[in-house]
């Protein structure tokens, strides 16, 4: 993007308050030439960036950045917020999908629309603190037909100033159709279609600066198969229709993948494409079992990706991020629900990410190591140089293709005039951080920091490391009485 002229600069400023975030170590742009300035100052207008960098000295508001590092706002693009109430079950860690199924379905029983909302909350409020200033959340269980929840969840993102695009989630197949889902958190049809645009008409803003972008979500389109077919397509019609994008789980298992095949004869992505489910307003969570093909299908119809690795690692696996990102598809990634990963911290889903794509090639070396060797050879050969993910590989993925995947890269994801001033500075003046040679990248190397400041539209909602709009002390009390409810 280009910078916007000066007599556009002039209007803003006499017009809306300023913010000169000033002296900043470094400032990673994440523009179009990639720029990571040294020793810069960024100036602000209302909710806009308009110099990037600035000679300007003087504002209304001034930000003394002097140590600090300067990231646009990291972007998440899958969560299930409600599984905050569930950190560490025991009896969920190495469970069997359908005992998972099972147990996070009994226990949601014991929620009310407070609970929800203080869950959300609880994920809201780690992600900004982490440095995430928008965020997806994927709200696919609504237990008794409790359809306000997803409304609490919206509440929680306004009243903490956080960037949002909700998914309103739908499973209509339950036990009585044969599935592994309890039929309580499932739904009829002609109910999901009316709640989701219910909450689009309620709830869905489409301007430029927009702080909620609803989405729709069927959960599982095909193993463990919570979304019929018709469902699908039904779902993605009226996204259409209103102009709103589609998020869905999909290729996240080895069974999902041999079920899929099985019985449409197509790949989990090649089913999709069959039913027209793919698209530049799509963004599918996890994709680790991808064929070559699969990626090509991806890629040539612009079909985003969330990756969650820290919750993937658990059990399902590793997805081939380096050579996503290679074949030119948006990658973004995703902390994914506390009932698989314990944490919203976006910082460390990053380091993990980078982390699982450097240790792909020797983890396939060590199952291949009975082999002779002309075998391995010949397996390993094709993965050579390809695991490894490049920090500033690493950034985009969690800023611009983000951004991308959820349709607000000409908004967000840098720090350049005329973009939304969503960011996040940290200091890294921190024993864990001591003695980086390249300290920008020592924040997805090293120890998660907490979020110094963080901006978001414009608005401070991270000073000093602490928040703003909300009291943490609060949340965290709140979530204690939320899990302790959950417990019985």
């Amino acid at each position: 993007m280009t910078r916007l002229p000066i007599n556009s600069i002039l209007s803003y400023s006499m017009s809306e308050k300023t913010t000169l975030i000033k002296n900043a170590d470094y400032v990673i742009t994440m523009n179009d030439n990639r720029e990571i300035l040294e020793n810069t100052s960024l100036l602000i207008s209302g909710n806009r960036i308009v110099e990037c960098p600035t000679q300007v000295t003087e504002a209304d508001e001034i930000i003394d950045a002097t140590h600090k590092l300067v990231f646009p706002g990291f972007v998440n693009t899958h969560h299930h917020f409600f599984q905050t109430g569930f950190r560490f079950v025991p009896e969920m860690q190495s469970a069997p999908l359908g005992q998972w199924v099972k147990i996070l379905g009994e226990r949601s029983k014991n929620f009310n629309e407070q609970d929800w909302y203080n869950c959300s909350a609880t994920s809201l409020a780690e992600l900004v603190l982490s440095g995430c200033t928008t965020t997806a959340d994927h709200c696919y269980l609504i237990p008794h037909d409790r359809n306000d929840f997803f409304d609490q969840e919206v509440r929680a993102a306004k009243d903490l100033g956080v960037r949002f695009h909700p998914v309103r989630g739908s499973m209509t197949l339950s036990a009585n159709e044969g599935t592994i889902f309890p039929p309580h958190i499932c739904q009829s049809l002609d109910m999901v279609i009316r709640e989701i645009q219910r909450v689009i008409d309620t709830h869905h803003d489409p301007s430029s600066d927009s702080m909620c972008h609803v989405a729709a979500g069927p959960c599982f389109p095909v193993f463990p198969v919570s979304s019929s077919e018709e469902e699908m397509k039904e779902v993605m019609r009226l996204c259409r229709v209103n102009g709103v994008r589609m998020h869905t789980h999909a290729a996240e298992e080895i069974d999902e993948f041999d079920y899929t095949v099985q019985k449409t004869g197509k790949t989990p992505i090649g089913y999709l494409e069959s039913i027209g489910c793919l698209g530049q307003d799509v963004w599918l969570a996890h994709c680790i079992f991808l064929t070559r093909r699969d990626i090509e299908i991806l890629a040539a119809t612009n079909t985003a990706i969330a990756s969650c690795p820290s919750a993937n690692s658990r059990g399902a696996g590793i997805a081939k991020v380096t050579e996503y990102l290679q074949a030119g598809i948006p990658v973004g990634v995703g902390v994914d629900g506390a009932a698989g990963n314990d944490t919203s911290n976006i910082q460390s889903e990053l380091r993990m990410l980078r982390t699982l794509q450097g240790a792909r090639e020797g983890v396939l070396n060590s199952y291949l190591i009975d082999q002779d060797p002309k075998t391995r050879c010949t397996i390993a050969a094709e993965l050579k140089g390809t695991s490894y993910l490049n920090i500033d590989r690493l950034f985009e993925v969690g800023t611009l293709h983000g951004a991308k995947a959820l349709g607000r890269e000409n908004v967000i994801g840098s720090l350049e005039a005329g973009k939304l001033a969503d960011i996040a500075i940290f200091d890294d003046h921190a024993i864990s951080h001591a003695g980086a040679f390249f300290r920008p990248g020592s924040l997805f190397s090293c120890s998660p920091l907490r979020a110094w400041h963080v901006m978001i539209n414009g608005k401070t909602v991270v000073m000093n490391g602490e928040l703003r709009t909300a009291d943490e002390e609060t949340i965290i009390s709140n979530q204690q009485r939320t899990t302790e409810k959950l417990r019985k």
